[in-house]
């Protein structure tokens, strides 16, 4: 891993300066991850027995999201549904990952709007779900 990490080092710094702000931000983020290795894997193995579960409600919650595409992303509904996402994905990784950074939902945002990610999402949930979740996504983080 630290080889791998090592031998793209100018785009892991660029990566972990986008989700935590700066290269500073991120090393002490993941020494506070260090700091707390053990219960972190405790946390992830006790994530790992109900992933099932988790991933349901995670598909569960997006489904709500994106079930009905004619509503404005800005409203007030969909942005609540965005809102119990957005906390459901700090719940669960809390424990293992720590924190997600400044910067993890403009990249998740990217994400959305990459060509791939797009297809599989829109396979999974539906034509334009993508989309649809990128512009509350970006309602969400620019107001």
């Amino acid at each position: 891993f630290i080889k791998r990490v090592r031998d793209d080092e100018e785009n892991v710094a660029r990566l972990a300066a986008k989700q935590f702000g700066s290269v500073e931000q991120y090393t002490k983020a993941m020494k506070q991850n260090l700091a707390h290795f053990p219960e972190s894997m405790e946390n992830f193995k006790k994530l790992q027995e109900n992933k099932d579960d988790i991933l349901k409600h995670s598909d569960d919650l997006f489904r709500k999201l994106t079930a009905d595409q004619t509503k404005s992303p800005a409203s007030g509904e969909v942005q609540e549904i965005l809102q119990e996402i957005m906390d459901f994905t700090r719940e669960t990784s809390a424990g293992w990952a720590g924190d997600l950074g400044e910067g993890y939902w403009e990249m998740v945002l990217e994400g959305y709007e990459n060509e791939l990610i797009r297809s599989v999402t829109d396979q999974k949930f539906g034509e334009g779900a993508s989309d649809f979740a990128a512009q509350a996504l970006r309602a969400y983080l620019h107001k």
